[in-house]
């Protein structure tokens, strides 16, 4: 409920229409200046939130994950029947028959449905039994779906396999031919023998 701009702009328009520009010019500046720092100060609020979003994003990750090792830990604990400390195909196997453990893998994304698969994915040393850090490493890598890191990794190992498997078929047919090219040489060394 402020003065009406037409009773403050009528005396300067006596006086002079050179002022009324200037006074119309000075209250558009003022106006978008006050509408600028809104502005600026809507975005650091909103720049700041996001940067702050992140780190609590980052430290319930950081969080669950601490979570998750801990409990993978247990659950590892449950599987190790003889407390060995490690994990034999035969204890591991034993995972799907139980409805909990089950349930745990099946929470974590990891399929179940071929143990051999599974355990053989998860020791990572080939060496016929899994080690905690091994099972740690092994469910924190397959919980889920694919990564896209692990799609990419999986699709350029692929396309080395298969340069290296074109590189061998070439030099197995080279091969073949100088064998081929030498057992002729022999047969004809023994016939004008």
């Amino acid at each position: 409920n402020g003065i009406s701009w037409h009773l403050v702009m009528a005396p300067l328009e006596n006086i002079s229409v050179v002022l009324m520009l200037v006074f119309v010019a000075y209250i558009g500046f003022m106006f978008f200046a006050v509408l600028n720092v809104i502005t600026g100060i809507f975005c650091q609020n909103a720049i700041s939130s996001a940067n702050s979003d992140k780190e609590l994003s980052l430290m319930s990750q950081l969080e669950n994950t601490k979570v998750l090792t801990s409990l993978i830990s247990q659950v590892f604990s449950e599987i190790d029947v003889d407390g060995s400390e490690e994990i034999t195909f035969d204890e591991f196997e034993k995972v799907v028959e139980d409805e909990r453990l089950g349930a745990f893998f099946d929470v974590l994304g990891i399929d179940t449905s071929d143990v051999w698969a599974l355990f053989s994915l998860i020791d990572h040393d080939g060496s016929g039994a899994i080690q905690l850090d091994e099972f740690l490493q092994g469910c924190l890598q397959l919980k889920g779906p694919a990564k896209a890191v692990q799609t990419a990794t999986i699709s350029y190992e692929q396309k080395r396999m298969k340069a290296k498997l074109s590189n061998i078929e070439m030099m197995l047919s080279d091969s073949v031919a100088t064998i081929d090219g030498l057992s002729r040489y022999m047969q004809k060394s023994k016939g004008s023998m």
